[in-house]
């Protein structure tokens, strides 16, 4: 691999893939410092452990080196292949370790677990889910967005969701929402999607390839919470807030 960096050497595009189809190994080395930072984040995401995902990437970039002769210009952008192709290979991953018996929330303490479970509602939950029941004449929200993903606020979706409704989770507060036959109003549906679906990964790639995206955000201490949430409140907030530790 040769000294140049990702910024000055040639563009991941259909041409550069072409290259390493042929065996071109300084091109694969420029594939590589383009793609390798947003695939490992991508991996991280999904499997959780930063090891994992490290072993994750070396297969998927064995598999580019020995298939991108198969690579099809007219399915997507080469960033989009790869995207694919590792998320396709943290799925068997994910897979393989349900098959083993392995949960999701298996690095959770069994404590930790059972102290959320057996958490009673607090008055804020049982207030804030009177609000929207009669904010939305006692029908329910029809969309129901938990940013939080924690137990209580799962709770709270399902106690406020209308039938036929949809209660997304975006938060990843890893708790989990019981089921039985009456745990959701009719129809009621649950998804959780942390970056949309792989259509709109790729196209958000792309907008960031182009340096038509900028992130705005602001950050405040802890100590600082609570003028964080005036302050969204107010609509004054640029972009994401983020509260660090003091």
């Amino acid at each position: 691999m040769d000294s140049q960096t990702a910024a000055d050497s040639p563009p991941l595009n259909a041409e550069l893939l072409a290259l390493v189809a042929k065996g071109d190994r300084r091109a694969f080395g420029r594939l590589y410092d383009h793609s390798a930072q947003l695939l490992f984040t991508l991996a991280v995401r999904m499997l959780g452990d930063r090891d994992e995902a490290e072993d994750l990437l070396q297969e998927v970039y064995a598999e580019v080196w020995r298939k991108s002769v198969r690579y099809d210009a007219r399915r997507g952008s080469p960033i989009a292949w790869l995207v694919t192709l590792t998320r396709s290979r943290a799925i068997d991953r994910l897979r393989s370790r349900s098959s083993r018996g392995y949960a999701v929330t298996e690095s959770i303490e069994e404590h930790q677990v059972d102290e959320l479970a057996d958490r009673d509602p607090t008055p804020f939950d049982q207030q804030a889910a009177a609000e929207i029941r009669g904010l939305t004449g006692r029908s329910g929200a029809t969309v129901v967005l938990d940013c939080v993903g924690s137990e209580a606020t799962l709770a709270l979706a399902a106690s406020v969701a209308a039938g036929a409704g949809a209660i997304k989770v975006l938060g990843t507060g890893m708790g989990v929402l019981p089921f039985h036959t009456f745990a959701l109003p009719l129809e009621c549906s649950v998804s959780i999607g942390f970056w949309g679906g792989l259509g709109e990964l790729a196209e958000v790639v792309a907008l960031a390839e182009g340096g038509r995206l900028r992130t705005a955000v602001q950050r405040f201490p802890l100590s600082r919470v609570a003028e964080a949430y005036d302050e969204l409140v107010a609509g004054r907030i640029r972009g994401r807030a983020v509260v660090v530790p003091d």
